[in-house]
């Protein structure tokens, strides 16, 4: 229970996740047992629900442990009287374990990005109905089609309905059914120019991830050597 950013009231669970005893928790204000990077968030939670603003829910805070760990913690409050005076009533839930998830999976987002940003072949990736999610820099370059160009538009808005599109697209829709990894070499008519690609397509959770190295060189090269 939280009055004039004092606690006037936590149960036995409070304690046990904070490491403060209950006489402890209610001897200093809130603000103190929340991490510093987090009290003005805290601080702008309370203060919605003061002025009746309940329309949006609070953003979890990091609590300072008494022995230095830190946790994670989500608020749902609701309107009370105690003593006679207004206050607000938290139930608090423990996600430590969730964000530390979510942090883990930004981390990882992050560094997927970077390498795929970082790579000199085309990397993109798809959705189950064959619109682009994610198109990098080798892709603008290698096409002529720039990401904002791409992304949101299926295969047919970006590449003519000829049967080197078709052919791909089945390829495609095959990783999808199966969950299998699949393999092409395809040509491509881009910009004005003809191009042949080495296409290995993987299916993730929610689409496709395609990688292509242009081999159009390597195949005059071949050729001629024939």
């Amino acid at each position: 229970v939280l009055q004039d950013n004092m606690s006037k009231y936590s149960n036995p669970k409070a304690a046990e996740l904070t490491g403060y005893s209950q006489e402890e928790l209610i001897s200093r204000p809130f603000l103190e047992f929340v991490h510093p990077d987090d009290r003005q968030t805290a601080m702008e939670n309370y203060s919605r629900r003061l002025e009746g603003d309940w329309s949006t829910p609070g953003k979890p805070v990091r609590i300072l442990g008494k022995h230095g760990n830190i946790r994670w913690m989500e608020f749902s409050e609701s309107e009370i009287t105690w003593e006679g005076k207004p206050a607000l009533l938290y139930l608090v839930n423990d996600v430590t374990e969730r964000e530390n998830i979510e942090e883990t999976l930004r981390e990882s987002a992050l560094k997927y990005r970077e390498l795929a940003e970082s790579i000199t072949d085309l990397f993109f990736a798809m959705d189950e109905n064959l619109r682009y999610t994610y198109w990098n820099k080798a892709s603008e370059k290698l096409t002529g089609i720039s990401a904002k160009d791409a992304l949101g538009k299926h295969i047919h808005e970006i590449f003519p309905d000829d049967e080197n599109t078709r052919r791909v697209e089945n390829v495609y829709r095959k990783a999808l059914t199966t969950k299998k990894p699949q393999y092409i070499t395809n040509n491509f008519f881009i910009g004005g120019r003809g191009m042949v690609f080495e296409i290995s397509v993987y299916p993730t959770s929610n689409g496709l991830c395609v990688y292509g190295r242009d081999i159009t060189e390597r195949k005059k090269m071949e050729e001629a050597l024939a």
